[in-house]
């Protein structure tokens, strides 16, 4: 059982959607950061969009099955389940 739910934590982090503004919109930040002895340090942050996809040697059956677990088990409160056309998650 341990396996199948890291498959499924592995799905769900895969498949979560985040509400990140696109890279047009995020401008970049530079942080600067100063001790209490007066040294300082600064950090360039500039948005990227990076997509990965990972296919699993898991029966989508046996996912769909565990994926609410998975996400009540991170503490995402599932409201939306439509299982014909396998998507799980919350508005």
């Amino acid at each position: 059982m341990r396996t199948i739910g890291s498959v499924a934590l592995a799905v769900l982090t895969a498949c979560a959607s985040s509400n990140a503004p696109s890279p047009n919109t995020r401008a970049n930040e530079t942080i600067r950061i100063s001790t209490q002895t007066g040294a300082t340090a600064t950090m360039r942050m500039a948005p990227s969009v990076t997509t990965s996809t990972l296919t699993l040697p898991v029966a989508l059956d046996r996912v769909w099955a565990i994926l609410p677990e998975a996400y009540d088990s991170v503490g995402i409160t599932v409201s939306d389940l439509d299982p014909r056309r396998h998507v799980v998650g919350n508005s």
